[in-house]
């Protein structure tokens, strides 16, 4: 019996020692799928360094460049964590920062993240879901010249996408992601933002009529004077997409 007892106490070492070592892997794994999802939308992901304990993996110094906007976010980390389940949470920082140039001609805009997101890969590989939580999240963007700024507040959203193997969570193609909750955009300075660019003769006379029939279409005047629009998206269970109220 002593040495069954032995045999097996040595097993459960053996076995032991594997775990975190798997966890990890499954961890390192999680990041480096979800960095391929946003590469597919054009995003570039790089880090300084990266450190390993227990069933956790932290990428360090993370900078996500996103060169349709000309813009770049700053992480201080983006950890993965391996749950009891076999699941995995994503860890993002409660603030993040960085610039980005969302019109061409135009100075940088900084740019600041903030809010909590709850994200778990359920099933890791093959099949995985993507359950993605976050509620009272704001991006802004702030610039100088011209004065102007937007801000965009995100509640009560919800997404759970099954990416199967070939078949990535398509960030850039919103209707092909399932979630729900409201998006509330509101932009301060965009049209004297369009005038500064019709006088630079970045975007022509007939472009700058476009852009503000599109604005019409799609926004409302909001309570800051003439040159503040608004436009509140509400995305529902059902698929349904509302503007302002009014169905897409």
């Amino acid at each position: 019996m002593a040495v069954v007892r032995m045999i097996l106490m040595g097993m459960a070492l053996v076995l032991s020692s594997f775990g975190p070592a798997l966890a990890q892997n499954t961890a390192e794994n999680v990041l480096r799928d979800l960095v391929q999802d946003l590469s597919a939308t054009g995003a570039q992901i790089s880090k300084r360094s990266h450190v390993v304990l227990g069933d956790q993996v932290e990428w360090r110094d993370v900078v996500v460049t996103l060169p349709r906007i000309q813009g770049r976010l700053e992480l201080p980390f983006l950890r993965a964590t391996e749950l009891e389940n076999g699941s995995v949470a994503i860890n993002y920082p409660d603030i993040l920062t960085g610039e980005a140039t969302p019109v061409r001609g135009l100075p940088a805009m900084r740019m600041t993240v903030s809010g909590v997101i709850n994200h778990v890969i359920e099933k890791p590989g093959r099949a995985q879901v993507h359950d993605v939580k976050m509620d009272g999240v704001t991006v802004s963007l702030v610039g100088t010249k011209p004065a102007s700024k937007a801000t965009l507040s995100i509640t009560e959203f919800e997404l759970k996408h099954t990416e199967d193997v070939g078949v990535p969570l398509r960030l850039n193609r919103i209707r092909d992601v399932p979630m729900s909750g409201t998006f509330d955009l509101h932009v301060f300075g965009g049209l004297g933002a369009l005038d500064l660019l019709i006088g630079m003769g970045e975007v022509s006379a007939q472009q700058g009529d476009f852009a503000r029939m599109v604005a019409s279409m799609f926004a409302v005047k909001g309570e800051e004077g003439e040159d503040h629009l608004n436009v509140k998206i509400e995305a529902r269970k059902n698929g349904a997409f509302l503007i302002n109220g009014n169905p897409l």
